[in-house]
């Protein structure tokens, strides 16, 4: 392919369209992308195919984010309230993308759930590097949250594979995660996981996902054990419509996770809760949620490039069983972005969660995000 590339100058007998898809084959993302957008105005001569260069050159931008953006996110877990203001830059070469954010989150609770004093106000960074493959993608984040109480330095490691045309796999590493199962979990917890995903494109409208974990669960400031234990997700989706603009998608899933407790909770978080919290109060033991759910989407607000104009929303439900509650769980979430001084997108998102349990807390967000892309 490459030999009939240099063999063919532009605009000889491999039309621009054409062109751009044999680089983007052969690795050559860069090429790829001037060559669409030098081809992508508007008074450009028609020849054929050229109609689809502006969405070549949208996916290439996607696959070579450069971006910079401001966001402000506001959760509730139960009765803990996270507010959370952060600033990331994203810069793209062919092969590799670096992305930074800096932040702070402030933590407020009632002292009847946990006492914060310390941990209240986190400062974090996070620095995430993209290697891109001829058939996967390596992903590196490195992290660190600090407070007057504790500092913690996070990792996380992830390869994916495209093993077939219809098949991807990927491994992954995280360690010392903040987890959110619970509130008092989130606040004075850490989670280590590894797992691994297997992804299926049964046709060209169906597709299935499997998700398999290992988790170890730890005291914040000291490390102490909390248990461990294993989660499984598997979902199959059928998109109903799939546009150059709109997709509606339904989804039916099954998730469950289950944990093995340490007898007692750590003298370290024993020191910030309500006497007679049980370590079961604190990490789910046992959590299952089977359902289906709906989504409509024109574009996907809040990524990192735009494939689709202005403006973008998503509405997503899903509703089901939850066990060991035995109700009924529903989860929504609603996203809209659009361009405000050109080369941007002011997005907003909604969402809330109330397929928690006894043990597993239901959650609400909010968020705003402003992002500007950079390049031409």
């Amino acid at each position: 392919m490459q030999r009939i590339l240099s063999g063919s100058p532009e605009g000889g007998s491999i039309g621009i369209a054409d062109r751009i898809t044999a680089l983007r084959q052969l690795d050559y993302r860069e090429r790829a992308l001037v060559l669409a957008l030098n081809h992508e105005r508007p008074n450009e001569p028609y020849v054929s195919g050229i109609d689809v260069v502006p969405r070549y050159a949208a996916e290439l931008y996607r696959t070579m984010p450069q971006n910079f953006g401001t966001e402000l996110i506001v959760r509730s877990i139960s009765d803990l309230d996270v507010t959370s203001e952060s600033v990331f830059l994203r810069l793209s070469g062919e092969k590799l993308s670096t992305r930074v954010e800096l932040g702070a989150r402030q933590l407020s609770a009632d002292n009847n759930l946990v006492d914060l004093d310390g941990l209240e106000d986190e400062r974090f960074a996070n620095v995430v590097l993209n290697w891109r493959e001829r058939r996967g993608m390596t992903t590196l984040r490195v992290g660190a949250v600090s407070t007057d109480a504790e500092d913690v330095a996070q990792f996380g490691l992830r390869q994916d594979w495209q093993l077939t045309d219809n098949v991807g796999a990927a491994v992954f590493l995280n360690y010392n995660d903040l987890a959110d199962e619970t509130a008092q979990l989130r606040a004075l917890g850490l989670r280590d996981e590894v797992g691994v995903t297997l992804d299926w494109t049964l046709t060209a409208r169906d597709s299935a996902t499997l998700t398999a974990s290992y988790s170890q669960y730890k005291s914040r400031e000291d490390r102490d054990d909390l248990g461990d234990g294993y989660s499984v997700e598997a979902s199959f989706a059928h998109s109903l419509m799939v546009g150059p603009t709109h997709q509606v998608q339904v989804r039916a899933f099954a998730n469950t996770q289950q944990n093995f407790l340490e007898d007692d909770l750590p003298s370290d978080m024993v020191a910030r809760l309500p006497g007679g919290t049980e370590i079961d109060d604190v990490v789910p033991p046992r959590y299952t949620f089977i359902g289906a759910g709906v989504s409509f989407a024109r574009g996907i607000p809040g990524e990192e490039y735009p494939l689709v104009a202005s403006p973008r929303y998503r509405f997503t439900v899903d509703t089901g069983y939850v066990m060991p509650d035995n109700e009924i769980g529903i989860s929504a979430n609603f996203a809209i972005g659009s361009r405000i001084l050109g080369s941007d997108e002011l997005s907003l998102n909604f969402g809330v969660d109330q397929t928690g349990s006894q043990t597993q807390d239901n959650s609400y967000t909010g968020s705003i995000k402003y992002q500007y892309f950079l390049g031409r």
